[in-house]
């Protein structure tokens, strides 16, 4: 008899054995090995799975599968959750799964139906980014450096604590020799869950082709960078620092900033650092420089939220470590406070059925900056888009289209002449824009649920 066939007897006459040993009837026997009521798996399927599909990875189709049979069935079991994504090979999918639901598992009423029922649902989103290619290679003909900082602007905010090792990925373009040929920067900002690396691969392309280095941070928390999530504020910080190190250690001209989700809420917080960090009622030692003088040309901004607010209230976001406290919270956790100040082109994206960060946010931010704004609603478009891969050809058209147009507008600001830089630098306070409290609803649908992008690792 065939080796192989003979495998398979084996493996049947070992069920049939077992499956006679736990019933007198096959049939009663049977349908103890198959779902119950309650969706649970005996001993006897377990056993079958194990003979039979023990060489067949469990993968994320299989994960998706689960996840909505789970939500269909209401079948709100939060262990049940931990053991499908543990059944996953280990690895960066693994990784952003288990960081997913180790973020919502600490939401106060996680355990509740309604809480567990949007878990379910964010997880079955990753699982479909995933699989929708969000972190494979779309191109980048060079290889990543990296390069490593401490957070100084954040420490000396906030405290030494704050003072963490960043990461970053550098790409560098290069001529068809494979001689490095440019002095222009994207620096592409993720959303949570993900890492640099991650975003330089779905959108770095676009400005690749435009003849662009690309340097994607990994925020907080993320890929090699240590720390807590802070929800923007702090890694607005942190990115003025990754471009305060491009204008000291490299050839910089040009640089636009383009962050999605956490990224884009990141980029809100930086658009008008200087005068928000500089006005603000937390002083710090150092005089934050303005984006044009950094020579930041433009911002892109995709499916940011513009107040922590949103995501839950202040005693618990205070709990979370952001480097915020009770006198400074209300200010610093509004991005519309600096985004006020903010004078450069942006590009502004959102989809209009993004249940995650919903559009008005981007509403709010393009009636509050002082700089001219695109406006691009993807009708139908959910949260991110672009990261699980949807509209990518509209996307880079619209991408580099924004790079076209303003590529050689901005100017850095003329050098103060000794005469003028006795004069105050803060405009007459009636010529502010007034600071728009229209905060939109991020999270809408699991505030009472979540109480709060973001994640660990």
């Amino acid at each position: 008899m065939d080796s192989k066939i003979l495998h398979i007897f084996t493996k049947v006459v070992i069920i049939l054995a077992v499956l006679i040993l736990c019933s007198s009837s096959f049939v009663s026997a049977f349908s103890f090995g198959i779902r119950n009521d309650n969706n649970k798996t005996s001993m006897i399927g377990s056993l079958i799975d194990k003979l039979f599909n023990n060489n067949k990875e469990y993968s994320l189709e299989n994960l998706k599968e689960d996840l909505e049979n789970m939500k269909a069935l209401g079948n709100f079991d939060m262990s049940k959750i931990t053991e499908l994504i543990n059944k996953l090979p280990a690895g960066e999918n693994k990784d952003i799964m288990q960081g997913i639901k180790d973020m919502f598992s600490k939401f106060p009423g996680i355990d509740g139906e309604g809480g567990i029922k949007t878990l379910l649902d964010k997880l079955i989103n990753a699982v479909k980014s995933l699989l929708g290619g969000l972190g494979s290679s779309s191109g980048l003909p060079v290889e990543a450096e990296s390069i490593y900082m401490d957070a100084q602007t954040a420490a000396e905010f906030a405290g030494n604590e704050y003072k963490v090792k960043l990461h970053a990925s550098v790409y560098k373009h290069v001529d068809e020799n494979g001689n490095e040929d440019s002095d222009k920067w994207a620096v592409l900002i993720h959303p949570s869950m993900l890492k640099g690396e991650s975003i330089a691969k779905k959108i770095g392309p676009y400005y690749y082709e435009k003849g662009y280095n690309i340097i994607a941070p990994d925020l907080r928390s993320f890929g090699e960078s240590e720390g807590e999530v802070a929800l923007g504020f702090l890694e607005s910080l942190d990115t003025y620092d990754w471009l305060n190190l491009l204008n000291k250690e490299y050839n910089t001209s040009k640089v636009i900033v383009h962050g999605v989700s956490l990224g884009a809420a990141t980029t809100n917080f930086l658009s008008g650092i200087d005068e928000f960090i500089n006005n603000g009622p937390t002083k710090i030692n150092t005089q934050i420089k303005s984006l044009r003088e950094l020579n930041v040309i433009g911002l892109v901004e995709d499916c940011g939220y513009t107040d922590m607010t949103q995501f839950a209230n202040e005693s618990f976001l205070l709990n979370m470590n952001i480097g915020l406290t009770e006198d400074n919270f209300e200010y610093y956790s509004d991005a519309t406070n600096s985004l006020k100040y903010c004078d450069l082109p942006m590009l502004v994206i959102h989809g209009t059925n993004d249940t995650t960060v919903k559009p008005e946010n981007a509403t709010t931010v393009v009636n509050t900056v002082k700089g001219e704004t695109e406006y691009w609603s993807i009708e139908g478009g959910p949260h991110a888009g672009i990261i699980m891969g949807l509209n990518g050809e509209e996307y880079k058209t619209h991408v580099q289209n924004f790079i076209d147009k303003y590529e050689n507008t901005v100017t850095k600001p003329s050098t103060p002449t000794e005469d003028e830089e006795d004069k105050p630098t803060q405009k007459p306070e009636e010529d502010k824009p007034e600071e728009d409290t229209e905060t939109g609803g991020f999270f809408n649908k699991i505030i009472n649920a979540l109480k709060s992008l973001v994640s660990r690792r």
